[in-house]
């Protein structure tokens, strides 16, 4: 289900091109998936073509990781409404991080949340302790 509410994130622009090579899904998902309000068209255009064809790295793969378990870290701390949002980024990047290791790319959120996706091999459900993807 949609929200009713824009989703506004603010990086700097070397921040942005680090995120970027690292395949982070706050960032290319409204790359792959948003529609641009102001700026230049090229540019966004130029951003899409980069996440097909940019090497993924093992550090891309550990970045999603992290975020993943960043988010479950913090998830007791938050209210009940941000919880599930936590969790889905939890998820999200998890399966991010596993899609890489395949040598897919470009996924946007909604694939990556999509139960039936099966293709990915490793585990969302274990505990972080057990889990463990060679990088």
């Amino acid at each position: 289900m949609a929200n009713e509410w824009i989703d506004i994130s603010m990086v700097t622009p070397n921040e942005f091109e680090e995120r970027m090579k690292l395949f982070d899904v706050e960032l290319t998902d409204p790359i792959l998936t948003g529609e641009l309000i102001v700026g230049d068209e090229k540019y966004l255009e130029e951003k899409r073509a980069q996440l097909t064809v940019q090497p993924i790295t093992s550090e891309a793969i550990s970045h999603n990781i992290m975020q993943s378990m960043g988010q479950r870290e913090i998830e007791p701390r938050l209210d009940d409404f941000l919880k599930p949002v936590s969790r889905k980024y939890q998820k999200t990047f998890l399966r991010n991080a596993l899609a890489l290791k395949q040598g897919k790319r470009s996924l946007t959120k909604s694939i990556l949340m999509d139960e039936h996706l099966n293709e990915l091999k490793g585990s969302t459900k274990k505990k972080y302790v057990r889990t463990t993807i060679n990088v």
